[in-house]
C-alpha cells in the first residue's frame, strides 16, 4: 500500500480517536452497522428464498444441487464483494463507492424485475449469476 494512503488512513483514524463522543461516532457506527446488517441479511434471506423458489418452480422441493448452488453463490458473492468493494473504497473513497454500490443495486434490481421468461437460462441461474 502506498505511503500516502497509509498516512491518510492514520490521519482519519486519529481524527476519530481524538474526537469527543458525539454524532460523528454515532453516524460512523450506524453506517458500519448498516453494512454489516446487509451482509448478514443476504446470507440469512437466501435460506428463505431457496425454499420459496422450490415451492414456486420445483413443485415444493428444490433439488439439492440447485439449493447448494444458490447458497454457495450467495456466500462467494458476499466474500468477493467485501474484498473488491472494500479495496475500491480505500482507493476511490467511501462516499463515492457507496454511491456506486447503490447504483449497481438499483440497476440490478430493475433489470431482474424487467427480465422475461427464458428457456435458455433458469430463474435460479439468473440469481446465481
Amino acid at each position: 500500500m502506498p505511503t500516502d494512503l497509509i498516512e491518510k488512513r492514520r490521519a482519519a483514524l486519529k481524527e476519530i480517536d481524538d474526537a469527543k463522543f458525539g454524532w460523528y461516532h454515532v453516524r460512523a457506527c450506524l453506517v458500519a452497522g448498516t453494512g454489516f446488517f446487509m451482509d448478514a441479511y443476504d446470507l440469512f434471506a437466501i435460506n428463505f428464498a431457496s425454499t420459496m423458489i422450490g415451492y414456486v418452480y420445483y413443485n415444493g422441493k428444490i433439488p439439492a444441487n440447485i439449493d447448494l448452488g444458490l447458497k454457495v453463490s450467495a456466500s462467494i458473492g458476499n466474500l468477493i464483494g467485501q474484498l473488491l468493494f472494500g479495496w475500491l473504497a480505500d482507493v476511490l473513497g467511501r462516499k463515492k463507492m457507496y454511491g456506486i454500490e447503490l447504483m449497481i443495486i438499483i440497476v440490478a434490481t430493475v433489470a431482474s424485475a424487467l427480465c422475461g421468461e427464458s428457456y435458455a437460462i433458469s430463474v435460479t441461474a439468473t440469481i446465481m449469476i
